[in-house]
């Protein structure tokens, strides 16, 4: 007689069983351990922009804004950040990047960076505030404390991250419930 080696019909439909259950537990998770990096880089992203305008205006010596934008181009004077938004080195502090030669000459306003619209349907919203201004001390133009709050498209229990803003320049990020 022969010696046959395979898997029997039942053994198959086991393992098929075990497998989806498995499926099914881990694919939610995932889900969630992406929302989570996704929020957490988009936090990091706005925290990021916060100290580079801070420590230009302070290299440069003047006034840097960084502002909420739709086309990463001009300021769109709206609480919702979730668009995008811009930095630029602004001479005259008044909250406009005003048309020079594109060359970042000294006695102009100047692009710093841009960042577009977030992925992932995720809001930003700050609290009262369209435009940060750092001045060239490194402290804000803010009379009160800035926040912004950053939300998963579909929040489950702490996929939300609140970034504040000191008028002294400082910022920092926590992860907060999910209303």
């Amino acid at each position: 007689m022969r010696n046959v080696n395979g898997f029997t019909l039942v053994e198959l439909m086991i393992t098929l069983a075990v497998l989806s259950i498995l499926l099914g537990v881990a694919i939610p998770g995932f889900q969630d351990f992406i929302r989570n990096n996704r929020v957490s880089a988009q936090a990091n992203e706005l925290l990021s922009a916060m100290q580079v305008a801070r420590s230009e205006s302070v290299k440069r010596g003047m006034s840097t804004t960084v502002c909420s934008s739709t086309n990463q181009a001009t300021c769109s004077n709206s609480t919702n950040w979730a668009t995008g938004w811009i930095i630029f080195a602004d001479l005259n502090m008044n909250n406009t990047l005003d048309a020079g030669t594109g060359n970042c000459l000294p006695d102009e306003d100047c692009m710093i960076r841009t960042t577009g619209a977030l992925s992932g349907n995720n809001t930003l919203t700050a609290a009262a505030n369209s435009t940060i201004q750092f001045l060239p001390t490194g402290l804000t133009a803010l009379g009160a404390a800035e926040t912004f709050t950053l939300t998963s498209d579909d929040c489950n229990q702490q996929q939300r991250r609140v970034i504040s803003l000191t008028p002294q320049g400082w910022s920092n990020v926590r992860k907060a419930d999910c209303l």
